[in-house]
């Protein structure tokens, strides 16, 4: 990091933005790195993930045996352990009900008196665990008994005992194996640097990131116990309302289990953080649930903040296991859409199983919005402790980017459950199963794109950096600065915008993945709905006669067209409002520049987000429920005729008097036009649509919950009538434009990569450092590389001078010497630039003299042109001295730093 220029006295977020955003210092980074560390030894982790996989399975093997050693349990049989006739008939009687394939050993706990009972063990090989004062009170409360034996054969039957205790087995082996030691290297490290003062350069700089992840250790402790304990407390209440169904009297356990409600709101809370960590529920709430499961289909918030922790958490690992100098910036990807099928799998699974519950049983569905915004904290913390932005500081630079991740996840969860809602009331099939694995897959396809432009250059953002120095000309042309004739407002204004919309590069899968959200939510009106109950419900529910037909708590397809159109006439309309300000704006007879065709092609794409954004907030005013989903369909809908419009307006261009901008004269043409309006706006705008809905969603429904406003009315769609194939048409016709529009920008756009489309700039290093830091880096730089270019150049110099002493000069012995120096050109070409800004501004140039300098002089050599010989001879023997005196500047500054330690010390 020192040789890359990072300062570690000063603010990390430069200088570590050059390395990022650099392409020749990232690359020399990432060859530096590979270098000194070598490559990775994926054998010897291999063997050590089996390693841990192999005790993890002996420890499954002997957690059973040791606790029956333990607790010294006593063995229930006929020929060991006397007991009485029946409770042996009774147990037998209870293994039978419960339709338990293998039967376990039933055994006693002597020292246990209370009365209840534990199952353990391994795949054929279970052990019912007895309580002396569950078998002692057996013939007292003989029910009690059967429901507390049958409980635990419940846990059989849905057989969560091998994954309880393989999941068990596994975390003890990873704590006991990896995190204790990492936290006692970590530990070892801090109080050695910190307080023994064998810190290096670095230390101060790290102190934050090293104090982090000891942090990050006990996260992942306390991680896990809040994961397993809320697994624990949901596997009891299955196993309850299994012994239930299996026969077990549900007033046992009322009377196993009595307790007092916690008065205050103290002890109430005090009381839900200590449930957090309980194994087992609350017998109030087991009693509650074998009435009323709402428990078991309800989106609570620990389980969602700790799906969005294990999740990033899981993103962040896969994306370290391979370098960027081996896979390039593709390397995310695995951690992105590991990141996202976890939370699709858990929290889409977990919304869509509430909505059906909900229908099954009148309920209102869940909205997800609580749910995505439990699992954005989530994935924030794990963030704050996995990934810090800036080496220096205990928070990055702008923590309020870090909400991005609250909006994406709220988004996601937000959709599938209203997808969810809407597909429970319209789909008329017999199994929900195709829909829901449809909805899944686009949620997770939603949340690793995204996931994967976080990691990418997301995360970039929470460091403060905005765009490199210089980028404004790498986008809009040389002439930027001259081309926007004194409009430096617009200029500043139309630069971070660009770049922020380049970090999305490519745009076209954030299109596809928008549109495909409205698009598979539009079915819902092109079905017709209907009297009678869905054939899936009926299914369901088949002993539950005269099933009332799905209730339509969303708009009728007349107005979702109507809003359609109408949001695509405020689209023309912004868009000739935009025409007629440029038309005055437009340079006349001017050359048209970069620059002034960002502002035109980025105001259309402000103009038609604005009207996007003004439909969609009239849409969810008028649509009390389900509004999210309308408001995407009608502004998807609305975009794709907007850019239909634009396209017309900008093709006319000429014709239009003062409208027109692009062109002077009225001709047709269709090239010019389309490819900006195709390979730049479309994606774009069609990418906007989702944020549009949100953003009016969001407002509106901030607005409904003010004190004092009135809730409205919850409008059911009407019986259809004759009449409405027409809208259905429009509403078929609109998706199959949106995908045509999608292919058609797909195949003009260039095929490029994200990481080859985001817009780099060369990054200047720092240039107020302390001495020693300044000598510190150029040591750095020499002892990387530095001094082996300096010893290339050096021989090329000394066999250049050798060459032109002989008579007549050996043009053999000329073209090996050039051609040497021209390899040590193109070595420091991939090295590093000098991270003294004094240094490097005589170095840079001088790599230029002697680049074109050594290509000349092989030249000459193959023609054996004396005079072009001549020309180079003088340029080399100049860039040798400069290049002496380059290497004394770094000589004097790395001594000089010496001795600022030394006088310090």
């Amino acid at each position: 990091m020192l040789a890359a220029g990072v300062d570690p006295d000063g603010s990390s977020s430069p200088t570590v933005l050059r390395v990022i955003y650099d392409t020749r210092v990232r690359k020399a980074y990432d060859t530096c790195v590979h270098d000194a560390v070598g490559p990775r030894p994926w054998l010897l982790l291999g063997l050590l993930l089996l390693l841990l996989l192999v005790a993890a399975g002996l420890l499954y093997w002997v957690l059973p045996l040791w606790r029956e050693r333990r607790r010294r349990l006593v063995l229930i049989d006929p020929f060991g352990f006397r007991a009485h006739p029946w409770l042996l008939r009774t147990l037998e009687e209870l293994v039978a009900r419960a339709g338990v394939e293998t039967g376990p050993r039933f055994m006693l706990d002597p020292v246990a008196v209370s009365a209840s009972a534990v199952v353990f063990g391994r795949r054929g090989r279970y052990t019912v665990s007895l309580n002396t004062g569950l078998v002692a009170g057996a013939q007292a409360d003989p029910e009690g008994f059967r429901a507390v034996v049958l409980h635990e054969l419940a846990h059989l039957r849905n057989r969560d005992v091998d994954i309880t205790y393989a999941t068990v087995a596994l975390w003890r082996v990873f704590l006991i194996a990896v995190l204790l030691p990492n936290a006692g290297y970590q530990i070892e490290e801090l109080i050695r640097n910190q307080f023994l003062g064998s810190g290096g350069p670095f230390w101060s700089a790290s102190r934050p990131a090293m104090v982090i992840s000891l942090a990050f250790s006990a996260f992942l402790v306390v991680l896990v116990l809040l994961a397993r304990a809320d697994v624990l407390r949901s596997r009891e209440i299955y196993a309850d309302l299994e012994a239930v169904r299996r026969g077990a009297d549900q007033g046992a356990w009322t009377r196993l289990g009595r307790e007092q409600a916690d008065r205050g709101r103290f002890r109430r809370a005090l009381a839900a953080f200590g449930d957090a960590w309980r194994t087992h529920p609350r017998w109030r709430q087991r009693q509650e649930s074998l009435v009323e499961p709402a428990a078991l289909f309800g989106v609570q918030a620990m389980p969602m903040f700790l799906t969005g922790a294990a999740a990033m958490t899981i993103g962040f690992q896969l994306s370290d296991l391979k370098s960027k100098a081996e896979t390039g910036h593709g390397w995310m990807t695995s951690g992105a859409v590991a990141t996202a099928v976890l939370i699709a799998g858990v929290a889409g699974v977990a919304l869509w199983r509430a909505a059906v519950y909900a229908a099954l049983t009148d309920r209102r569905p869940p909205s997800g919005t609580r749910a995505g915004l439990w699992i954005g904290l989530g994935t924030v913390a794990a963030t704050l402790a996995l990934a810090p932005t800036d080496f220096h500081h205990w928070l990055p630079a702008e923590p309020a980017v870090l909400l991005t991740l609250v909006g994406i996840t709220v988004l996601a969860t937000h959709w599938t459950a209203a997808h969810a809602s809407l597909s429970v009331a319209t789909w008329r099939g017999s199994r929900l199963a195709p829909v829901a694995v449809l909805s899944l897959a686009v949620m997770c396809c939603f949340l690793a794109l995204w996931m994967r432009w976080w990691l990418d250059g997301g995360l970039g953002f929470t460091a403060g950096t905005t765009h490199p120095s210089g980028w404004a000309e790498t986008l809009l042309g040389r002439d930027a600065a001259q081309a926007a004739r004194g409009d430096t407002g617009v200029l500043t204004a139309v630069v971070p915008v660009w770049w922020v919309l380049f970090s999305f590069a490519p745009p076209g899968p954030f299109a596809w993945i928008s549109a495909v959200l409205w698009l598979v939510a539009l079915p819902a009106w092109w079905r017709e709905p209907g009297d009678e109950a869905p054939r899936w419900l009926r299914r369901a529910l088949p002993d539950v006669p005269d099933l009332p037909g799905p209730t339509y708590r969303f708009p009728s397809t007349r107005r979702l067209v109507r809003d359609t159109l109408l949001g695509a006439l405020l689209s023309l309309t912004a868009g000739v409002a935009v025409m007629a300000v440029m038309h005055a704006w437009w340079p006349q007879g001017e050359q048209v520049t970069g620059y002034d065709l960002a502002v035109f092609w980025g105001w259309l794409i402000v103009a038609l987000a604005a009207a996007s954004l003004l439909v969609a907030t009239v849409v969810a005013v008028t649509t009390p429920q389900h509004a999210f989903l309308t408001a995407l369909v009608t502004t998807g809908g609305a975009g794709v005729l907007g850019l239909a419009a634009c396209y017309l307006l900008t093709t006319f261009d000429g014709c239009l008097g003062p409208l027109n901008v692009l062109s002077q004269r009225c001709t047709w043409t269709l090239a010019p036009t389309w490819q900006p309006v195709a390979s730049t706006m479309a994606p774009y705008v069609l990418a906007g649509q989702l944020f549009a809905a949100a953003i009016a969603t969001i407002l509106v429904l901030g607005v409904r919950r003010l004190p004092g406003s009135r809730p409205r009315p919850l409008a059911v769609r009407p019986t259809p009538r004759p009449g409405n194939h027409g809208r259905r048409l429009a509403l078929g016709w609109a998706g199959a434009s949106t995908v045509a529009v999608l292919v058609t920008s797909s195949l003009t756009s260039a095929p490029t990569h994200a990481a080859e489309a985001r817009p780099t700039g060369t990054v200047r290093p720092q240039s107020v450092k302390s001495a020693v830091t300044r000598g510190n880096q150029e040591f750095a730089w020499m002892y990387f590389g530095g001094k082996t270019l300096f010893e290339r150049f050096s021989h090329g110099f000394a066999g250049m001078g050798a060459a032109v002493a002989q008579d007549p000069v050996d043009y053999t012995a000329v073209h090996t010497a050039c051609t040497d120096l021209a390899d040590a050109v193109r070595l420091a070409d991939d090295y590093f630039p000098m991270p003294n800004q004094q240094t490097d501004d005589l170095w840079e140039p001088l790599l230029a003299i002697l680049r074109t300098a050594s290509a000349d002089c092989i030249d000459a050599a193959d023609q054996k042109d004396p005079l072009l010989f001549q020309l180079a001879n003088v340029r080399l023997l100049a860039g040798g001295i400069a290049m002496k005196t380059v290497a004394d500047l770094v000589t004097s500054d790395i001594a000089a730093a010496a001795q600022a330690a030394d006088q310090q010390h």
